[in-house]
């Protein structure tokens, strides 16, 4: 991933639909909320999510652009399209390691 990509840490999956997946702050604490788990800080999220926190990252990557999904639809897209997940995952874990990167350049 460049560095525009990661300035601008957005991906297009082709699901039902064309959808834009951004894993941002605020995409963040959606995570934290569904999780109770801090994103930035407890690595099993992105190491070895279960499938429940698979789903909560996918569907936290997906609702700043579609703010009306449901957890539940999400887990339909990812039954229809099995491969959102590896590329949801990896785009998530680049865009996870901008944004801790961005931190440690703030606070050397």
């Amino acid at each position: 991933m460049t560095n525009a990509e990661l300035a601008q840490p957005e991906v297009e999956l082709q699901l039902d639909k064309p959808r834009k997946f951004c894993i941002d702050f605020n995409a963040l604490c959606v995570l934290e909320k569904i999780t109770g788990r801090n994103a930035l800080f407890d690595t099993t999220i992105w190491i070895k999510p279960d499938l429940n926190i698979l789903r909560a990252i996918i569907f936290a990557g997906l609702t700043g652009n579609d703010p009306e999904l449901t957890l539940h639809e999400v887990g339909k897209i990812m039954t229809n399209h099995p491969s959102v997940i590896q590329s949801a995952m990896q785009a998530a874990t680049q865009m996870i390691q901008a944004i801790i990167d961005g931190q440690k350049k703030s606070n050397p």
